[in-house]
């Protein structure tokens, strides 16, 4: 069973195949969160397996390796990559974690590899050691968030693809509006930064204390 797409999303897949014909190998997908990425990823991955090719998917946290199999298993067999998960090498589509795949050695070449959430570690030795191991797959990437550490925009794709504004998905129905409160507004000078987003220990201890909760309840 493929993946209905909305209008956008076919705008997204359209552009990639377009830019692939060109003879990009390097793509990345910057649309706004919850617009549905990784069913767009999944349903470009349909289409690369529909030519025997074979597709890895690079989540960037552990939960998110078993949370984007049910966005891939209409596609058939989903095998994991991750920890010590067992996988044969004959299969077609793979989820993984960026940290066990560049331990491990792989009989297959990947025809086409996409990394979720790309904005963490963009640059980092991580990527460089996956460009290295598959250097034939063509990169799609995706991103809500598509700028750096320093928020700076990301650089070294051949095009990252763009659709429409916040408001036109919400006026069109696709998100829905919020209203935005901001009780406090915490220093966050001091928190180091970890992979291109805060450490994690350090926020939670600024933002889960009295103080705060209080003044969001208030």
């Amino acid at each position: 069973m493929s993946v209905t797409l909305r209008p956008y999303q076919i705008f997204f897949e359209d552009k990639v195949f377009e830019l692939i014909d060109q003879g990009m190998k390097n793509i990345c997908i910057a649309a706004y969160t919850g617009t549905g990425k990784t069913y767009m990823s999944a349903s470009i991955a349909e289409k690369f397996l529909a030519k025997g090719g074979v597709v890895i998917f690079i989540a960037p946290r552990i939960n998110l390796v078993y949370q984007t199999i049910k966005s891939f298993k209409h596609l058939g067999r989903v095998q994991v990559i991750q920890g010590q998960s067992k996988y044969d090498e004959d299969g077609f589509i793979y989820i993984a974690s960026l940290a066990t795949l560049i331990r491990r050695t792989f009989s297959f070449t990947p025809s086409l590899i996409i990394h979720d959430e790309k904005h963490h570690g963009f640059n980092g030795k991580a990527t460089k050691m996956v460009t290295k191991k598959f250097p034939e797959a063509v990169y799609l990437s995706l991103t809500a968030t598509p700028f750096d550490s320093k928020g700076f925009p990301l650089k070294g794709f051949d095009e990252i693809i763009k659709y429409k504004t916040v408001q036109w998905y919400i006026d069109n129905d696709f998100l829905v509006d919020c209203e935005c409160y901001a009780p406090v507004m915490p220093d966050l000078s001091k928190v180091s930064i970890v992979g291109g987003d805060y450490n994690e220990r350090e926020i939670d201890a600024i933002m889960n204390n009295k103080v705060m909760i209080g003044n969001i309840l208030e």
